[in-house]
Parts: C-alpha cells; structure tokens; sequence
C-alpha cells in the first residue's frame, strides 16, 4: 500500500487512522511508503503519486487522503497502465474521481457528509447564541461510495460527491 497525502491536519489524522486500523485489523496490508505533500497542488500530486508508483511498482493497493492527492494518483496510475488494476481509495470527490469511480479505475472513495456539516454549523450557531460552550471538535462521520451505492448517492446526497 502507498499512502499519499497533503500535510493539512484533518489529512493527517486520516492517515493515522488509516495506519492504526491497518495494524490492529488487516495485519496482511504493509504500508510500503508514505508521502506528504507541501503544497496540496495537483502538479506536486501528480509527481509525487508518480514517483511513489516508481519506486513500488508491484505495489497492490493505494490510499490517498485528500481531493489532490487522489487526482495525481489517479493521473499516475492511468500513466502507468494501473488504473482500475490497483485497489484504490481515495478520501473526498469531484467529477473525475466520480468518472473514475464509474469505469473501474477507482475501488471506493471516501466523501464528507455536507449535510451533518450544516446541520452541525446550525446547531453550534444556536449554542453560542445561548452563551452555551462549543465542543473543541464535532465529529462528522464520513460516507464510503463505491459502484454498488453511487447511484443512490448521486440522487440522495449529490452534494457528497462534489457533482
């Protein structure tokens, strides 16, 4: 497995979990490398991803922990004949990681719920508007999107998948 993500907070916690849950459950799956990025473009991405795929080119499995990171494996690996040969998740969505997703050359991706978001927004606004305290974090639970439940997301919570 080759993790590649940006250095934001909530992408690195990702990876922790990811790392932590790899370790204790799927003791088979070996984390071959790992890769922040310092810049969160598409270019660095892309040339990161590339590099990483280099180096492990028998590699089984990817992750990438945000939008960017996501779309520069996906060009490296469509680069490298790999697409839809490699298991792939990738964290977050857009309209080419949903095209990806459709033909095969994405396993599943990983989408934040825009809805709880709002919901959550409201509700501290509310709070704070008492005098109440606001937890230092609200978890918000992320949804996993594969082909078996793409369409059903694409009618019940489109904004999910960034289309």
């Amino acid at each position: 497995v080759v993790s590649s993500y940006s250095r934001l907070d909530m992408e690195s916690r990702l990876l922790r979990g990811f790392r932590e849950v790899a370790r204790q459950e799927y003791p088979q799956i070996r984390i071959v490398q790992e890769r922040a990025g310092t810049t969160g473009s598409l270019a660095e991405a892309e040339s990161v991803s590339d590099a990483m795929l280099a180096r492990h080119s028998q590699i089984s499995g990817v992750f990438a922990a945000d939008r960017a990171a996501a779309l520069g494996m996906l060009s490296a690996l469509r680069r490298r004949g790999l697409a839809g040969a490699v298991g792939f998740v990738g964290v977050d969505s857009s309209a080419e990681l949903i095209r990806a997703l459709e033909k095969g050359e994405i396993s599943a991706l990983v989408v934040r719920n825009p809805r709880e978001i709002g919901s959550q927004a409201v509700h501290g606004a509310m709070r704070k508007l008492r005098g109440d305290d606001l937890p230092s974090s609200v978890p918000i639970p992320f949804m996993p999107v594969d082909r078996s439940n793409l369409e059903r997301m694409k009618i019940e919570d489109p904004g999910a998948l960034g289309v």
